[in-house]
């Protein structure tokens, strides 16, 4: 059973963001599976490094299109302080877990999920009216 839904609530209406939005969904239901099958010895290492990996390309594009339509400066930086803050805390699980500690990944995919949502439903939807007027891919 999936940890996340994609449903219409989570898109930003932008084509490209809310496709990089359904994979990082897919990447956390994935991370959850390899936990709920018992396979989260072999798998959920490589499968959370793939979900970084990827996370930091959609923050790129996201902070390019921000400076494209020249998002508010305020913002925007309180908006990339929130990627920054994301990227932190999901290294510090990830060291963890490369320590052994099996005991975080229900508060990892805990915070994964939650995070993404809130983020996406709060912070995200705040760019749509500029991103939208300007017609982003």
């Amino acid at each position: 059973m999936p940890l996340i839904l994609w449903t219409s609530s989570l898109s930003v209406q932008v084509e490209s963001l809310d496709h990089q939005h359904q994979n990082m969904v897919q990447y956390i239901n994935e991370l959850h599976d390899s936990y709920e099958t018992g396979q989260s010895q072999e798998l959920f290492a490589p499968l959370l490094q793939k979900l970084i990996l990827y996370t930091q390309e959609h923050f790129v594009l996201e902070e390019k299109y921000m400076a494209l339509v020249d998002f508010p400066e305020a913002e925007m930086q309180l908006h990339i302080d929130e990627h920054r803050q994301f990227t932190k805390k999901v290294h510090a699980f990830q060291s963890q877990l490369a320590k052994g500690d099996r005991e975080i990944l229900m508060p990892l995919m805990k915070f994964l999920s939650d995070w993404l949502i809130h983020h996406i439903q709060e912070t995200d939807k705040a760019y749509v009216p500029a991103f939208t007027a300007h017609k982003l891919p």
